[in-house]
């Protein structure tokens, strides 16, 4: 009989130009109905409609806010409700886990199967985020045990000895224990809406790349505390992985 999964991960990635940055917002099962409740509170608190997501490149770049619905509303509240939400959520929760990539650190190319080397693009560098904390929670809580969650995107990469689709690129091979066979996570990409966690995981990362780029007057000292409140397990640095999947684009 197949485990029904007990934890569930919702990721998201964000990057500039010095940073890679993927998060994981973790969740017991019983617990994902009553964090989307919280979303949803705070955002009704605002006069918005439950279909409003949050995506922060859209709420923090004011000419495309300007054409969401959030049009309306001021940076201060948006602000005070993203602060309340991070909060609310940390009960309900297992810490986030955010994956820091420094860019200028990561290998220039490396030998694909067939020994020609190949090279990365941003999206490409993105999934060595993806892979390192899928590793992480898969290990920890059993691979059996854990469902995730990521953005539909059909981006076609360079990936191995061929392109494939971003979304595609993203699943990792955990090796539970010694000696056996790695098994397999595969995140899930929903066709339709996406869930509305996934939007909480683009709140982790986005911060988290914010806090990591900026230095002395370019520091936003508000996502600096957001970055505490939210307080995840961050994991630095690049390993090129083991468990890179080596089939043709899709």
């Amino acid at each position: 009989m197949r485990t029904i999964p007990q934890i569930h991960g919702f990721a998201d990635d964000s990057i500039t130009d010095r940073v890679a940055t993927c998060a994981v917002a973790v969740f017991d099962a019983e617990h994902v109905s009553d964090a989307e409740g919280v979303v949803a509170r705070h955002l009704s608190h605002l006069g918005l409609p439950k279909e409003a997501r949050i995506h922060c490149w859209e709420l923090f770049h004011g000419d495309a806010r300007a054409r969401t619905i959030w049009a309306g509303v001021g940076v201060a509240a948006i602000k005070a409700t993203l602060e309340s939400i991070c909060l609310d959520l940390k009960p309900l929760s297992y810490p986030p886990v955010v994956v820091i990539g420094d860019i200028s650190a990561l290998p220039s190319g490396w030998a694909g199967p067939d020994g020609k080397p190949w090279t990365l693009d941003a999206k490409g560098i993105a999934t060595l985020a993806y892979h390192r904390a899928f590793g992480l929670i898969g290990h920890e809580h059993g691979p059996t045990n854990v469902r995730l969650w990521i953005d539909p995107d059909k981006t076609k990469i360079p990936w191995a000895d061929g392109r494939r689709q971003a979304q595609n690129t993203r699943r990792v091979h955990v090796e539970f224990r010694p000696g056996d066979e790695p098994y397999e996570l595969v995140p899930d990409v929903t066709t339709g809406p996406k869930p509305r966690l996934i939007d909480i995981a683009d709140l982790y990362a986005y911060t988290a790349a914010r806090v990591k780029s900026s230095s002395g007057e370019q520091r936003d000292r508000w996502f600096e505390v957001l970055y505490r409140h939210i307080n995840p397990r961050e994991i630095p640095g690049w390993s090129m992985p083991n468990t890179l999947d080596w089939q043709k684009g899709d």
